[in-house]
């Protein structure tokens, strides 16, 4: 074994051990370890790619190696990276986005260029045999298997929404503890096919009721999709924007009479109220039914001098077009 199989053998020892300590870690150890993969991972490659490049292997292998090892090496980073959960450290997943993504797919290709100029100029270097094929094809499944678990919730997620089928969301992998196999693929997958098929019980199945933020921004979405989508105004009682739903359903269909469901209408239901009432729902109609009577229907003087003034300016835009 050469001097530089062994510092390779070592070094992707290290790199391993690396990888498993960056994705169980939350804080400026992450980051440290994170340039030290990117800077160990050019290493290894450079130097196995360095006697590849000197065998006696034809060149479109010497070039498959050079790109397949740069593929798996920073591909690995962003895989253990995702397979951890270092929110504390990456807020609203800008970490990931600026930083890790970026630098892993940078230093990756920055790799297989050096990888691609040695092959070019060594293509017809033959100094010693070497069984590439072996290699490349064990670092392919690994990578093809790395791939596919990486992609596997989107894709169920993907393939539910598309086919309608819940069963599938339910195929997705769940661990709190993780961005690569986070709940809210499920969560999401489960919206989407209850959005689909205007299917209230699949958006209570999305979430755990013990789960405030899904039930926020999934569950309510759900119910207010399928309201708008269905025109049932009943279903804008599960949102937290319930008034707006109705509001938006109203000038959906011109009905002007779902305003006096909202607060201050003669229909009031207190499920319906939140940020905006029926006055505020008549001014959004009028310029929608084109009936500037409705402006006076409203009770609050501000709020019936706004509707005539949005009134007259979209009766003026309609005109002079």
């Amino acid at each position: 074994m050469g001097k530089a199989e062994i510092i390779s053998g070592v070094l992707g020892a290290i790199f391993f051990l690396s990888l498993i300590f960056y994705s169980i870690t939350s804080s400026s150890l992450t980051m440290f370890l994170h340039l030290f993969l990117l800077i160990s991972g050019s290493v290894i490659s450079i130097l196995m790619t360095n006697k590849v490049t000197k065998s006696s292997n034809s060149f479109k292998s010497k070039l498959y190696f050079s790109f397949i090892i740069s593929f798996i090496l920073f591909f690995a980073i962003s895989f253990f990276w995702m397979l951890g959960n270092h929110s504390s450290i990456d807020d609203k997943g800008l970490t990931t986005a600026i930083i890790i993504i970026p630098t892993a797919i940078l230093f990756g290709i920055a790799s297989f260029i050096v990888g691609l100029t040695l092959s070019l100029k060594r293509k017809n270097r033959n100094e010693f045999g070497y069984n590439l094929k072996r290699y490349s094809v064990i670092i392919s499944t690994i990578s093809l298997i790395l791939f596919s678990i990486f992609f596997y919730n989107p894709t169920m997620g993907i393939l539910g929404i598309a086919f309608e089928d819940e069963n599938l969301c339910h195929a997705t992998i769940e661990n709190p503890n993780s961005y690569m196999f986070a709940p809210s693929y499920y969560s999401n997958c489960m919206m989407g096919v209850g959005i689909k098929t205007s299917n209230t019980r699949i958006c209570d199945d999305a979430c755990n009721f013990d789960d405030t933020d899904c039930l926020m921004n999934t569950r309510e979405v759900c119910y207010h999709k399928i309201a708008f989508k269905t025109n049932n105004a009943e279903l804008c009682a599960e949102s937290s924007f319930s008034s707006y739903c109705i509001s938006t359903i109203a000038k959906k269909t011109k009905n002007i009479q779902l305003c006096e469901l909202l607060e201050g209408g003669s229909d009031f239901r207190v499920e319906f109220s939140d940020t905006s009432g029926r006055d505020r729902c008549l001014s959004n109609m009028a310029p929608v039914m084109g009936d500037k009577d409705i402006c006076n229907l409203i009770n609050e003087e501000e709020t019936k001098v706004h509707c005539i003034e949005t009134y007259d300016f979209y009766r003026e835009k309609i005109v002079n077009n």
